[in-house]
């Protein structure tokens, strides 16, 4: 699993917090990003080619801002991509 984090992250989710240091836990690999995209500026596109992945399953924390940017740049970089709306944080309320 890669796990793709803002800045020094930190959040508080149903009582329980989460770090970076947690998720390396159950991360193979953690990159630190400081945009919505988890691409810009960062060395996700480089990890990605040199694990052949082209098929992307995206869930987190942001659901309409950083998730949706994640999709569409990895997306625009023809990878394959399953959304997993169900399991982002905050869902969008129609």
């Amino acid at each position: 699993m890669l796990a793709c984090t803002v800045g020094a992250f930190l959040a508080s989710v149903n009582g329980s917090t989460w770090s970076v240091q947690s998720i390396t836990i159950y991360a193979d690999y953690v990159l630190e990003k400081q945009t919505p995209s988890s691409f810009y500026k960062t060395e996700l596109s480089k990890t990605l080619e040199r694990l052949s992945v082209k098929h992307l399953f995206i869930t987190g924390f942001n659901t309409e801002f950083c998730c949706m940017f994640t999709a569409i740049s990895g997306f625009d970089r023809s990878n394959d991509i399953d959304y997993y709306y169900q399991y982002c944080y905050n869902k969008i309320v129609n």
